[in-house]
């Protein structure tokens, strides 16, 4: 009682002083006057047998200094705004004030996370250092609360520069250091999730919205659009990542119409387009608007060439995002992004550098950000990044953390989508997009793999582009080789495929087929044959050449019996491979085709009863006459590289 008694008497005095004084930096100020007893009663480590009591005491001293600076702070935010800021007023005071708490709770904080990881790895976590735990985070939660409280007080007083210039260093000091220690990643999860941050970031977007365009744009910096973004990608409450995106988008929106080429806002501008795909499935929140301003911000800051020269205002967008996270916690991250993408040759070393050490959760979520907002960055300027170092640095991620995936394509799929609604399409990007949406560290993972074929089947229905939709037929094979239960999707689009009006849709249905066959991936092949054998009899030869090389793998694989495969082709080919006269009456792309499956016979399959006997193996009738057929071919000399000189003849007749 004696403590609390001179607590309270020590904290009315402070105020008391800062009344009485004529100039409002006389004595020290308050801050001055309450640093002492703060830092000695709430800042400094106490002896851990009586945390419980030391606990009261701190929150007593954090309620006193709230109480007393929102009793000074309501009359004189009226006498302020009728006087026009008197220098008798208070307001610089408590502006300090603001400040020194906003630090001073980082540092608490600090001192919280290293207690809580010290007792996990000394002790364990027992049940009272698990109260201790709660109790501290309990308290920076609401010192948290108070802090906006006040700074929406604050934010009020319109005609106050030390006011406003003090909310917005908190507000950039929350978000870029407090918030990230109140989600699920911190060291305690279980404590983090009996917070309830809506009521912060509602604070957070209703302080902003108060401020002017010009006071934000130092906020808007790419150390808080990362922060914001990580933050985003831990939060699986809907009313909070819809506040979440609200504040992003009353800061960014300071960005719209600042036309420098600046590479910070290039890559703000990535991040917030990377998150409006990534939310965009949330009805909830306002993630199409914030997509719409990501791709604003990319447009009018791309640097501008004159003259062969680039015209920007910023620094290099990897000097950029070196120079924001300086400050350590990213060092490692920069280290891999670095040696990502400055060479080709380094794609192996920057897989391995993922995987010398896991990164947290948080560094995960800031390294997915990154690839991602290079990738829309290079849709936009390539000068700054290519979209295949892009693409390669985002592939190198996820597959260290291929937990990220379904965040990763709802992006590459805005990109290939960004790609086919170009005047020109870019056709380089699009097929690298493309290629990738169809590579093992997307279509591994089952909700991207959704995704993916969501974006996919729109793209091979009747009416979709030629060469896009024979692209994606062809990219099926690979994706059924990565996902076996996109199978039956992928055959039942080939099968239609092949019986298109347009070749070249035909042309891909086949050799995708092929290349089916090729990865063994074909089990039931009843169904398909009848396909293959159609498709003998086509019109375009390109069509007929990968048929008979489906028949080929199929034997090759032994799904089929080289007899009866040879017994079709000359039925459907109307040819009989006895007579080499009919065969050379073939188109070149068939006759090779043929000729490559004529290679593939063998001997009769041996019965149990010739191995008794020790009965040498036969030949099988039709391998004997495909070897004939081969041997009278290759001696023709029309077919020949050479000729009656020795001399090579021209191979333009292949």
């Amino acid at each position: 009682s004696s403590r609390t008694y001179l607590i309270r008497t020590c904290i009315t005095h402070a105020f008391g002083l800062m009344a009485q004084s004529d100039d409002a930096g006389s004595g020290g100020g308050l801050v001055g006057n309450l640093s002492p007893l703060f830092r000695s009663c709430v800042l400094s480590a106490r002896k851990a047998t009586r945390q419980t009591g030391y606990h009261e005491e701190r929150r007593l001293i954090l309620q006193e200094i709230l109480r007393g600076c929102t009793t000074i702070l309501r009359p004189h935010a009226m006498a302020i705004n009728n006087a026009h800021c008197e220098k008798n007023t208070p307001i610089g005071e408590i502006s300090d004030t603001l400040q020194y708490l906003t630090i001073s709770l980082t540092s608490y904080l600090n001192q919280s996370i290293y207690y809580t990881s010290f007792s996990k790895v000394t002790n364990g976590c027992y049940q009272n250092e698990h109260t201790q735990i709660g109790d501290m985070f309990e308290l920076g939660y609401d010192w948290l609360r108070g802090i906006c409280d006040l700074m929406t007080s604050l934010v009020s007083i319109n005609d106050s520069d030390a006011a406003t210039d003090a909310v917005c260093g908190s507000i950039e000091e929350i978000i870029a250091t407090i918030l990230p220690q109140f989600t699920t990643s911190s060291p305690d999860s279980s404590i983090m999730r009996t917070f309830e941050m809506a009521p912060i970031y509602s604070s957070l977007v209703s302080c902003i919205g108060l401020l002017s365009r010009k006071e934000l744009l130092p906020m808007a910096n790419a150390t808080v659009a990362l922060r914001l973004g990580s933050l985003a990608l831990n939060l699986q409450d809907e009313m909070e990542i819809k506040l979440l995106v609200d504040l992003m988008l009353a800061i960014w929106k300071c960005l719209e119409g600042t036309i420098d080429g600046d590479g910070g806002k290039m890559f703000i501008g990535g991040i917030a387009t990377a998150l409006g795909c990534i939310f965009h499935g949330r009805p909830t929140c306002s993630a199409r608007q914030l997509k719409e301003l990501g791709g604003s911000i990319l447009l009018e800051n791309h640097p501008r060439r004159e003259g062969g020269k680039n015209e920007s205002n910023g620094m290099h967008l990897m000097d950029i995002i070196a120079y924001s996270f300086d400050s350590g916690d990213f060092q490692s991250l920069m280290d891999i992004l670095s040696a990502s993408i400055s060479d080709m040759e380094l794609a192996s070393t920057s897989i391995n550098c993922w995987r010398r050490r896991p990164l947290p959760l948080s560094d995960q979520c800031s390294g997915l950000l990154i690839s991602l907002s290079l990738l829309h960055v290079s849709i936009t300027s390539r000068t700054i990044m290519e979209p295949n170092r892009a693409l390669n640095f985002l592939g190198s991620f996820l597959r260290c953390y291929p937990r990220w995936a379904s965040r990763a394509a709802p992006s590459v799929i805005d990109v290939a989508g960004a790609c086919l609604a170009m005047p020109a399409p870019t056709t380089q990007l699009l097929l690298a997009s493309l290629e990738f949406l169809a590579s093992p560290c997307i279509v591994s993972d089952p909700h991207a793999a959704h995704l993916m074929w969501t974006f996919f089947s729109l793209m091979v229905q009747e009416g979709a582009p030629a060469a896009v939709r024979s692209v994606v037929i062809r990219l099926l094979p690979a994706m059924c080789s990565s996902n076996k239960r996109l199978f039956r999707r992928a055959r039942d689009v080939i099968g239609k495929s092949m019986v298109a009006q347009d070749p070249i849709i035909r042309s891909s249905a086949t050799a995708a087929l092929a290349d089916l066959a090729n990865l063994d991936l074909l089990r039931d092949v009843e169904q398909i044959l009848g396909w293959v054998q159609n498709r003998l009899n086509d019109d375009e030869p390109v069509v007929v050449y990968y048929a008979l090389e489906v028949l080929r793998y199929l034997v090759v694989n032994e799904e089929l019996e080289f007899d009866l495969v040879v017994r079709v082709l000359e039925k459907r080919l109307n040819v009989d491979i006895t007579i080499v006269g009919e065969v050379l009456g073939l188109d070149a792309l068939a006759l090779e085709g043929l000729v490559a499956i004529m290679g593939e016979g063998g001997l009769e399959d041996e019965d149990e009863s010739n191995d008794e006997e020790g009965d040498e193996p036969r030949v099988s009738p039709q391998s004997i006459k495909a070897v004939a057929l081969l041997v009278e071919l290759a001696l023709l000399p029309q077919l020949s590289l050479k000729d009656g000189n020795g001399r090579e003849k021209d191979a333009s007749f292949i």
